[in-house]
């Protein structure tokens, strides 16, 4: 069956009207308005039977109704737009309302006074729709397009997305990590949609940062914090609706541009940190015209957009590394756990170097953990020259560059079937290169896919029975990528891995990115290595219990006395004073442990331990 055939068959079109009523009517809400009224004479008596034509000024399409016994009229399911009103009854001058603004999901009432007619002649009132809603008992503040795109937001060159526009409504609370609140309302009480689609991230209790379209194409946002329509589910509710073109051609090119120019020196560095934000693209809409083939003027329209994003910032890092002297295993200057002053390595009998005191707290070179000696040498830089760490707390500094761009468009088509039907669809899409930080490790080049879609049919079957068919999406992909292997940086670490006994058991995820946390804890200070993680399970991403996927936590513990019994194992005998504890891909268990420049006890080391 073709397309236009839904709109000519009355058996489909029941059909797609049950689908929409019992399919999807709790998927979305609509983003449509309403123009109520009440038409009266000079005296204030009501005039009924009054012939009332609300008239686009977007699309030049007209909607009919007649005024009741009370004089009351009634539009539903209105696009949000421009409109006009006339009314017309017998013995009475016809009189028209001028242009006004009709928002998505507002009640406006627009009174009509009428005058008796003496001559041909039309009365034109200036009056527009009432600001305050008397028809609702909602409270809500809102943005429109000009207002968003045209204040100088400090947030607009750094993303295309437009949460950040949130900070301009009265009624929105928002702490420094973007969450934003209404009404005193937590957080996860806030719904968030684009033309009645969700955009809600229902595993953080809050909302996709990047599921929008550009901010070229938002007509409004408007935040509703008080007495909501059920249909909304939330104490709270934050809307994003789209612009769709009109009869008239119009167009926009932009470049937005933050840099260091203005930006103070980094402490400590006594320079600027680099910073370029490059955010820039188009927007054009109107009606669709194909030369000889059709015109589109009062029946099809089209809006499309483009944006791009580039950064290139960085971030400072101050840290606490071994010097070239204390990977050579002279450790003069660090803290002293016994009495005498001087280091003892107290492994057991057996072990190299068992039992041994270091004259001038030196390490042998026989005597270092090669471990120790390949995490030092392959990602602990040298100390900055220079810096005093007694004073500073820190001995390197660097500015890390951060990168990041994104890429994105939307198109929206509407299209007026005829006086009683309308249809629209929408498809966004985007696509976002950003780096996450690692301490001391490769940042994480992660990239993550946007995509929604939308369709709309409206149709008012009588005056007083209206439906609305709507069916969307919203799909956000994350993927992660560390440049390192896990089961690489083991080896080149100098554990050993595999399935046999003694072997860190990598063989569920071979090759997925991912770094052995070892923590310093005997009084160094030294920084750790830290790869960003969560145990947050994400069901859009390809391995679904891990962001950082396969990430292995590789603790090396020296312990002055025997282990605690919670690290008990068959293999791992309580009288051990060195042992390897891995934690499975899915453990949720973390744990604190020390490392030692010592060599590890010769026996064989468990594969995992319970910890």
């Amino acid at each position: 069956m073709k397309a236009y055939e839904v709109f000519k068959t009355p058996k489909v079109v029941w059909v797609v009207l049950f689908a929409a009523v019992f399919a999807v009517s709790a998927r979305a809400q609509s983003t449509f308005g309403s123009v109520v009224g009440t038409v009266q004479d000079a005296t204030q008596a009501v005039v009924p039977n009054a012939a009332v034509t609300l008239h686009s000024e977007d699309d030049n399409s007209d909607r009919s109704a007649t005024s009741n016994d009370t004089g009351d009229f009634e539009f539903v399911n209105l696009k949000p737009g421009r409109y006009s009103v006339v009314s017309r009854a017998s013995g009475f001058a016809d009189a028209q309302i001028a242009a006004f603004d009709l928002a998505p999901r507002q009640t406006a009432r627009v009174n009509i006074v009428m005058s008796v007619q003496s001559a041909q002649q039309t009365i034109e009132v200036s009056a527009t729709a009432t600001l305050i809603s008397t028809d609702k008992a909602t409270l809500d503040a809102s943005k429109d397009n000009s207002a968003i795109v045209q204040l100088p937001l400090n947030s607009r060159a750094s993303t295309s997305s437009p949460l950040s526009s949130l900070s301009l409504l009265p009624n929105v609370q928002q702490d420094n990590q973007g969450n934003i609140a209404l009404a005193g309302a937590t957080a996860n009480m806030v719904n968030y949609s684009v033309d009645g689609i969700s955009t809600a991230d229902i595993f953080h209790n809050g909302a996709l940062k990047n599921a929008y379209p550009s901010i070229e194409n938002i007509a409004e946002v408007k935040a509703t914090d008080f007495n909501n329509s059920a249909e909304f589910a939330q104490v709270g509710d934050v809307t994003f609706t789209t612009k769709g073109g009109s009869n008239v051609f119009h167009g926009s090119l932009f470049e937005y541009l933050q840099n260091d120019a203005l930006d103070a020196d980094v402490y400590g560095f006594g320079t600027k940190a680099p910073k370029r934000y490059n955010d820039f693209g188009g927007s054009l809409g109107g009606p669709v015209t194909i030369p000889h083939l059709y015109q589109g003027k009062d029946k099809t329209f089209f809006f499309f957009d483009y944006e791009g994003n580039r950064r290139s910032t960085s971030m400072p890092e101050f840290l606490l590394v071994p010097t070239a002297a204390q990977r050579a295993g002279n450790l003069n200057g660090l803290p002293i756990g016994n009495a005498s002053g001087m280091l003892t390595n107290v492994l057991p009998a057996g072990s190299p170097c068992a039992g041994m005191q270091f004259a001038n707290n030196t390490i042998p070179s026989q005597c270092i953990n090669p471990v120790a000696t390949a995490l030092l040498n392959n990602y602990y830089p040298l100390p900055t020259p220079g810096l005093d760490s007694a004073t500073l707390g820190y001995n390197y500094q660097a500015l890390i560059p951060i990168p990041g761009n994104s890429n994105g468009f939307d198109i929206r088509i509407d299209h007026n079937i005829n006086s009683k039907q309308q249809v629209y669809a929408r498809f966004s899409w985007k696509n976002l290169l950003t780096s996450s930080f690692n301490q001391l490790l490769p940042d994480d080049a992660d990239i993550e896919h946007d995509r929604t879609f939308l369709i709309s049919h409206n149709y008012s079957i009588t005056p007083r029975i209206v439906n609305e068919f709507r069916f969307g999406f919203t799909h956000s992909l994350i993927n992660p990528d560390f440049p390192i292997q896990g089961t690489q940086a083991l080896n080149g670490l100098g554990f050993s891995t595999g399935s046999a006994p003694g072997q860190i058991n990598t063989t569920n995820h071979p090759t997925q990115g991912g770094f052995p946390t070892i923590n310093f804890s005997d009084g160094t200070g030294f920084s750790t290595a830290v790869l960003q993680t969560t145990s947050t399970p994400m069901p859009s991403r390809p391995i679904p219990h891990l962001v950082k996927p396969a990430m292995l936590r590789s603790v090396l513990w020296k312990a002055p006395g025997p282990l605690p019994s919670r690290l008990a194992w068959p293999k791992c005998s309580t009288s051990a004073r060195a042992c390897i504890c891995v934690l499975s891909p899915h453990s949720q268990t973390s744990s604190i442990a020390r490392t030692s420049l010592s060599q590890p006890p010769t026996s064989a080391m468990p594969a995992r331990l319970a910890c």
